[in-house]
């Protein structure tokens, strides 16, 4: 016996109805899949660039921060910066 996958059940639990009962309907969700599929990758697409635009703006920080705690630190005898 065949069972039934959800994916095939899927129309039927959540009462789906196409938008024409025939060719068009299938034309017009098949169109809107790709538009909606198209809308998340974009929308992960920039979610995923604000993330990496934060941790560069925040190692250039660290960088700048790191920088001056050198530069305020005493020269230690036998470094080339000693005097």
């Amino acid at each position: 016996m065949q069972g039934v996958h959800f994916g095939q059940a899927d129309p039927f639990i959540t009462r789906y109805r196409l938008l024409y009962d025939d060719w068009r309907g299938y034309l017009i969700a098949g169109f809107s899949l790709v538009w909606l599929a198209n809308l998340y990758m974009s929308a992960f697409g920039r979610l995923r660039l604000d993330f990496k635009h934060e941790r560069v703006e925040i190692g250039a920080e660290q960088a700048v921060l790191d920088g001056k705690a050198k530069a305020q630190e005493p020269a230690t005898p036998g470094t080339p910066g000693h005097q």
